[in-house]
């Protein structure tokens, strides 16, 4: 064994038989000095993104225990994981590629060279972080339903998950980050872990691609034309038909994707990794450092398409959804514009038919002409086309948010936040003015009746009238005289306002 690879430390660590201060190049000198004592077999199945998947989340439950027993002092779990990272050590199950391995498979050929070189570089380091990624963003992504019942909206849901995904991570990453204290061969300080460990959980919570917030930064940097679709349907600049043509093909909204957990995961480990070395003591900037940093943010790069798969494929029905449900929005906002047309035309001509039944003097203005009489007949009661209209908005509102509650479910099932933030908040504007319009229809008297109960009412009145008069009863005559005057205005109006 080549000992002069080592560093000082790591040669001080192996002569006190102290595998825990080990630094991770320690340890990987150590595994691959150790490995040829297996079988070419033995090594091929400890190696690929299977073994390093699986050896970082066993490390992932090993930390977490360890993190978990010296925060709450329960020796026996500190104990427990001081045995699992032993063996870890003593007996590895993942053996990483080395490039020795790499130049043999060469040997052999050139395809058996090019997969020994994709386990080295992209295979083995996207399983790594994967293993460490999993837990947290399943734990994360399980609160997501809970927001839901909730009925939190999209900031509240991302508020959930960030802090669910923190509280999962945590205890591993105080494991995490006393096991680097003790590599340096620093002191085992609970309080410094914690303290560094804390800011690592919160990148953890709301960096993961897929649940945390800064994919939604990493978004914006990557925005594509077919992400404001939805809004300039909304706007009325294109049809929802035009908008669905322009949305990006799936292959696109992958690539995308890729790159925006690429560049998300890259922040987080790239953090996460300064952290533990300023509690360890380490240097920040130096060469080792520096590569350090790049070694992680490849390996974020390298499993960037675990997340850009399944999320850009879901993205591009969350378009699709986001552009139905704006092109059924300006169909609802057409609707109601309409109505208010309809109904400021019918104001006007009612104002109108008003006028002509004053005096200029009664207008305001001047007259110097004689007297003038008049034999028309004021109306005895208020129009009921204005109800009418106010009623047929309050139920196109209605419809238009039974509709939204229904996309807002469909679109938190499918963990679609940027179209549950813009549907939320559709939902909330549309609520105002339901209960504008409802307050309107108050006023103004409720709802009107229909055509059929108003001539239901108008047949009783008359036959009463025709009853009253043929006994005589001229008082009971003059006072239902004028209500079925009423009656027979408020049918023709409201007859006037169902006529297509």
């Amino acid at each position: 064994m080549d000992l002069s690879k080592l560093s000082d430390n790591d040669l001080q660590a192996l002569r006190s038989n102290n595998l825990q201060a080990l630094s991770d190049e320690g340890l990987l000198f150590l595994r691959q000095a150790t490995a040829p004592q297996m079988s070419d077999e033995e090594r091929a199945e400890r190696q690929g993104f299977g073994s390093a998947f699986g050896s970082s989340l066993s490390q992932f439950t090993t930390a977490g225990m360890r993190g978990a027993g010296e925060l709450f002092d329960i020796e026996s779990l500190t104990q427990a994981a001081k045995g699992r990272e032993a063996r870890a050590r003593t007996d590895p199950s993942f053996v990483p590629t080395t490039q020795e391995d790499v130049t043999k498979a060469f040997e052999e050929g050139i395809l058996p060279g090019a997969g020994a070189a994709f386990r080295q570089y992209v295979s083995e380091p996207a399983g790594e972080l994967a293993g460490g990624f999993v837990a947290p963003l399943a734990v994360g992504a399980a609160a997501i339903p809970l927001a839901g019942k909730l009925g939190l909206g999209a900031l509240g849901t991302f508020a959930l998950t960030g802090a669910v995904t923190a509280l999962a991570e945590l205890p591993s990453a105080v494991g995490d980050t006393i096991q680097r204290m003790e590599q340096e061969g620093q002191p085992v300080d609970v309080e410094r872990a914690t303290a560094f460990a804390i800011p690592q959980a919160v990148l953890y919570g709301f960096g993961l691609p897929g649940i945390g917030v800064l994919p939604r930064a990493a978004q914006r940097i990557f925005k594509s034309k077919s992400d404001d679709v939805a809004e300039r349907v909304l706007a009325g600049s294109i049809t929802k038909e035009e908008g669905m043509k322009e949305l990006s093909g799936t292959l696109a909204n992958i690539v995308k994707e890729t790159a925006v957990a690429g560049a998300a995961g890259a922040t987080v480990v790239t953090g996460v990794e300064a952290l533990k070395r300023s509690a360890a003591g380490q240097e920040l900037t130096d060469d080792e450092a520096l590569d350090a940093y790049l070694e992680q943010a490849l390996a974020a790069g390298a499993v960037a398409p675990l997340f850009g798969l399944p999320i850009g494929g879901f993205r591009g029905r969350g378009q699709k959804r986001q552009v139905e449900a704006a092109g059924a929005q300006r169909e609802q906002q057409d609707a109601l514009k309409r109505i208010e047309e309809e109904t400021t035309a019918a104001q006007q001509a009612e104002l109108a038919q008003r006028g002509a039944l004053f005096s200029p003097e009664e207008m305001g203005g001047e007259f110097t002409g004689p007297p003038q009489t008049r034999d028309v007949e004021a109306p005895t009661a208020e129009p009921a086309f204005n109800r009418f209209e106010l009623t047929q908005k309050e139920g196109v509102l209605r419809t238009g948010l039974d509709d939204l509650r229904t996309r807002i479910n469909q679109a938190a099932e499918a963990r679609d936040f940027g179209a549950l933030e813009a549907l939320t908040g559709q939902a909330r504007t549309l609520q105002a003015e339901l209960k504008a319009t409802s307050e309107q229809l108050q006023q103004a008297g409720g709802a009107p009746k229909s055509a059929a109960e108003l001539q239901k009412q108008l047949d009783s009145r008359v036959k009463a009238l025709q009853k009253a008069a043929a006994e005589g009863d001229t008082d009971k005559v003059a006072a239902l005289v004028p209500k079925v005057r009423e009656l027979e205005q408020e049918l023709k109006q409201t007859q006037q306002a169902v006529a297509p």
